[in-house]
């Protein structure tokens, strides 16, 4: 999967005209980390990782199915170590901006954007307030 440092989710829920939006840095976790996980996912996580390259093609479910049983037979032995695939990996998602839109009949919809503190700026309590961890919000209007 080709690594994008920018990313953009939006989870949009019409029922009740509610819409959250993240902006965030994507990027590639480090081999050590991702081994690190590997080694504490349970025998059966670490099996259907290798056998599911995620999101490639495949011919039925079945295919899954019967490599799976096929890696369970071959690591059945409790001393035997299940090796993490090559393509087995993670991002470290670290997010920039999130905003909550819930929109109104009126459509005087309220916005409400979380984002860090940028270079130079300071939270004046009026419009832009102070929340922790170097984060800061504000009213948008709509």
């Amino acid at each position: 999967m080709p690594v994008k440092p920018i990313s953009t989710a939006l989870k949009l829920m019409n029922m009740v005209r509610y819409r959250c939006e993240s902006r965030r840095q994507c990027r590639e976790t480090d081999r050590r980390r991702i081994n690190h996980i590997f080694s504490l996912s349970s025998e059966n996580s670490q099996i259907g990782a290798c056998v599911s390259h995620q999101s490639t093609p495949i011919k039925s479910r079945q295919t899954l199915i019967d490599k799976e049983k096929e890696l369970t037979e071959k690591y059945e032995d409790p001393e035997s170590m299940i090796p993490k695939p090559d393509f087995w990996g993670g991002f470290r998602v670290i997010p920039e901006v999130i905003e909550f839109w819930q929109g109104q009949s009126t459509r005087l919809h309220d916005r409400i954007v979380f984002r860090r503190l940028k270079s130079g700026e300071v939270a004046d309590g009026e419009l832009l307030h102070q929340g922790q961890n170097g984060w800061v919000y504000e009213r948008l209007a709509p």
